[in-house]
């Protein structure tokens, strides 16, 4: 007897995406919530973040996905070139309708970059430069808790100067 097991909603109905991936999303993040945190720094690395994907997914349709959470953190970010997604859905709800079409998915650290992975999409966290601003502890947390069953590509671990991954 053959018995799979898979968790629901991933990986639930793939189909391939036979070259219609043309989208990358970042998931934005509610960054002014987090405690203690340089807002000005975190405003200036997440728009790295924004140079990166731009620099690096030419010929791509860019997203911004919003952050249950964010209160107007979008309108301090250079979002030149993306697209504001303004759904409600959750990030899994909006994975699972958009995902034949979503190429790469990037985050600075939302678990919605896991959730993208586990859809087998290319997906990536800007994790570790944004350690020396909300801190050696969250990092951590992060990488060891949330994200610890990911793969070490899933990783940006430079300040947006690593050779394309893509």
């Amino acid at each position: 007897m053959n018995i799979s097991v898979i968790s629901q909603p991933y990986n639930w109905d793939y189909h391939p995406t036979n070259g219609r991936a043309i989208k990358v999303i970042f998931f934005g993040s509610d960054f002014k919530n987090l405690s203690k945190s340089n807002i000005g720094e975190l405003i200036r690395l997440t728009n790295g973040c924004l140079e990166y994907i731009r620099r690096n997914c030419h010929g791509l349709k860019l997203y911004y996905k919003f952050h249950p959470g964010e209160t107007d953190e979008s309108k301090l970010l250079n979002l030149e070139g993306f697209e504001l997604v303004r759904d409600n859905n959750n990030a899994e709800m909006f994975l699972y309708k958009n995902r034949e079409e979503i190429k790469y998915a990037f985050s600075q650290n939302s678990t919605a970059s896991s959730v993208a992975f586990s859809f087998g999409i290319n997906s990536y966290v800007f994790l570790e430069p944004f350690q020396p601003v909300v801190g050696k502890v969250a990092t951590n947390y992060w990488r060891e808790t949330l994200f610890a069953e990911m793969p070490d590509n899933f990783f940006i671990k430079s300040k947006f100067n690593q050779l394309t991954i893509l």
